[in-house]
């Protein structure tokens, strides 16, 4: 314990880049669970049969036609802005961002978050969590 301020004074530079980026970090991570609630695959079903829950598919068109949740809606990431309207009927019920992995979904969650939606919550790591679950997936035929 004494030795610890004779390091912190002799590597300064060295502790205080430390703490900035450990403070960052708090920072990112409040940020991510703070803004909206990841959940499981299993969590998902559960919601989706209790409360009507809403799966926005944000994947491009042509992989969302591949495989997606059954009843998922999908409004491609790029197009959510002028498509946004679309989802205005749902406000009331909980909104589920489903991407591929899981690291898009959060940017458009914190998009409906300021467009005043406020049940908001993604998958978390997305569709393939949901694959990996073994859970069933939608096809659609061209």
């Amino acid at each position: 314990m004494q030795d610890i301020i004779p390091f912190v004074i002799h590597h300064w530079f060295l502790c205080s880049i430390f703490i900035i980026l450990l403070i960052l970090l708090f920072i990112e991570e409040a940020r991510v669970k703070g803004l909206f609630g990841q959940l499981s695959p299993q969590e998902l079903v559960q919601l989706m049969n209790r409360e009507s829950a809403v799966v926005l598919d944000i994947r491009n068109r042509d992989v969302f036609q591949e495989g997606h949740i059954v009843g998922a809606i999908n409004i491609p990431q790029g197009d959510l802005d002028k498509d946004l309207t679309k989802l205005n009927k749902y406000k009331d019920r909980p909104i589920i961002i489903v991407c591929q992995m899981g690291q898009k979904a959060g940017e458009v969650a914190v998009k409906l978050k300021k467009q005043n939606f406020e049940r908001v919550q993604v998958l978390s790591g997305g569709l393939n969590s949901w694959k990996n679950a073994q859970m069933p997936l939608v096809k659609i035929k061209k």
